[in-house]
């Protein structure tokens, strides 16, 4: 079943991606009986919208059979795999979304779906994850609507801070970028197959999408914002990957790590470049995450590496399976997205800014540094569990090939990059010298624990304390609420018929004798001016 699903899906976005590759349709629906040249949703099937639709059908193909062999006989399967199909819907509509309208349909849609799947399992923990999504996503949520109404038609007015401050909000939100990050760490709550799909390759792509999409709305001072605030994430989630023990949150920093990777390729320039970025993080991340959640669900849930029934007693291959995939997002060579680091590295040496390639080839160190890590976990001869239920998923077959796969298609797709000798061999020079530096620290921070550095390392930076800070201000908000039971007419009225009993007598008295006191001087007064 699994292997069919996997054949007839791929095949499917093969031909698709064929038919139309290079042939822009766009189709515009007039809404509510206005002509479609006033008020229209547009949609336009072109290069950029196939790309990403064939990482959304790749994964789907991957990912629904998984929802089946995860769930196993729990009837809640089918729920999950209908609203997975929902989400897939939606998310292909927005793909292919032309027109501010349309996207924020789609936008709307999809944060209802994400908070659903989040939603699922209906624990304390899922309840908590979901509202700290729902509140994230809604920041971007508003910013889109703001957009819209700045520039479709109410204002038009493009290029004002408020303008350019809403548009970075959509991006930072749903990319998880900082300082958003700790809404995807949260959302690991949700089952491994929404894991797999939504949080990993398809919802937190929906940012970069939009920037190639709507690049034009891009000033310079937001791409230089943006440029900074990708840099951060990917220093800062590196280096907090380095500290975390759980898988599925290990997976979910590397996710947001690669993320910013492709905003920083849009910020370089390179719409193209970032694009097959995220093909290639996209599919490598969903394999990656489906082979993690197999061995916790082999596990009894667990998701601490060293609760989790490791993938060296499954057999070499398994362990062979989880090494290409980790080496293909960290970027091996030839594998994976390494095409794409190169020529990002190509690009920031040739621009001649010695800082900005400082700050890249940290990231990459960092980058490998962690992956290293993570499959020292993977491969721990000490850790783990030593007993499991071993139900491994067909699809483990494929997982070796398609990073190769996609990384020979990403060659051949920028075959047209120029580089210069001596900047070639520079950067394969410095790239060996970084894989070693990454594998040595990788490996330092595996065997040896920096107590002092793994608060800061555990909240991300800080990312944490801003959740933190503001379910503690939900949780005020509700508490404050309870003042809307209290009945406030009947304490009135008790306090002041307690007062009257006490002082109500006596100042009855004195506004008695003070009425007769004003009566008698009024009548003494009253004779007196008739007397004389």
């Amino acid at each position: 079943m699994a292997f069919g699903y996997f054949v007839v899906g791929g095949a499917l976005s093969v031909l698709f991606f064929g038919l139309v590759w290079g042939v822009g349709v766009e189709v515009l629906f007039g809404l509510c009986g206005y002509d479609a040249s006033v008020m229209a949703v547009s949609v336009v099937f072109e290069s950029y919208s196939l790309l990403c639709l064939m990482m959304l059908f790749i994964c789907s193909a991957i990912v629904l059979p998984f929802v089946f062999h995860y769930m196993g006989g729990y009837r809640g399967g089918v729920i999950l795999y209908l609203l997975i199909l929902v989400f897939i819907f939606v998310m292909a509509g927005l793909m292919v979304s032309n027109n501010i309208l349309a996207t924020l349909l789609g936008w709307e849609y999809l944060g209802l779906v994400s908070y659903l799947l989040i939603l699922f399992l209906g624990t304390l923990s899922s309840v908590r994850a979901s509202l700290v999504t729902l509140v994230a996503s809604r920041f971007g949520d508003v910013s889109l609507f703001v957009v819209l109404c700045l520039f479709g038609g109410f204002y038009n007015e493009m290029g004002g801070l408020w303008f350019s401050v809403c548009v970075l909000l959509v991006v930072l939100t749903k990319s998880a970028c900082f300082p958003f990050t700790s809404w995807l760490l949260e959302a690991m709550r949700a089952p491994t197959p929404v894991s797999c799909l939504v949080h990993s390759s398809t919802l937190v792509a929906a940012g970069v999408w939009f920037c190639v999409r709507y690049g034009n709305l891009f000033s310079g001072g937001v791409k230089a914002v943006l440029l900074l605030c990708a840099v951060l994430t990917i220093i800062l989630t590196a280096l907090s990957a380095l500290y975390f023990v759980d898988l599925k949150k290990l997976v979910a920093l590397s996710t947001c790590n690669n993320i910013s990777w492709c905003l920083l390729c849009y910020c370089l320039g390179d719409t193209f470049l970032c694009t097959m970025f995220l093909v290639t993080h996209g599919v490598s991340k969903c394999l990656l995450f489906m082979s993690v959640g197999d061995l916790m669900s082999s596990s009894g849930g667990s998701q601490g590496s060293k609760g989790v029934y490791l993938c060296r007693y499954t057999g070499v291959y398994s362990c062979l399976v989880h090494l290409v995939l980790l080496c293909s997002l960290c970027g091996l060579p030839f594998m994976g997205v390494f095409i794409t680091k190169h020529v990002l590295a190509s690009y920031s040496a040739s621009a001649g800014s010695g800082f900005l390639y400082f700050l890249v080839c940290s990231g990459v160190v960092l980058s490998f540094a962690y992956s290293y890590r993570f499959a020292f976990l993977l491969l721990d001869l000490v850790g783990g569990l030593s007993l499991g239920i071993l139900c491994g998923f067909s699809i483990y077959g494929f997982m070796g090939v398609v990073p190769l796969v996609i990384n020979y298609v990403g060659s051949y797709c920028l075959c047209g990059f120029e580089e210069s000798v001596s900047v070639f061999w520079g950067v394969v020079f410095l790239f060996f010298y970084i894989h070693l530096l990454g594998f040595l620290v990788g490996a330092v921070f595996y065997l040896y624990a920096f107590r002092g550095l793994g608060l800061w390392g555990f909240i991300v930076g800080g990312c944490e304390v801003f959740v933190g800070l503001m379910y503690s201000l939900y949780a005020i908000l509700c508490d404050l609420c309870y003042f809307s039971f209290y009945r406030w007419e009947v304490g009135v009225t008790e306090g002041l018929s307690k007062w009257f009993e006490v002082w109500g007598r006596s100042i009855c008295f004195l506004i008695t004798l003070g009425c007769v006191l004003v009566g008698v001087l009024w009548s003494v007064g009253l004779l007196y001016l008739l007397w004389f």
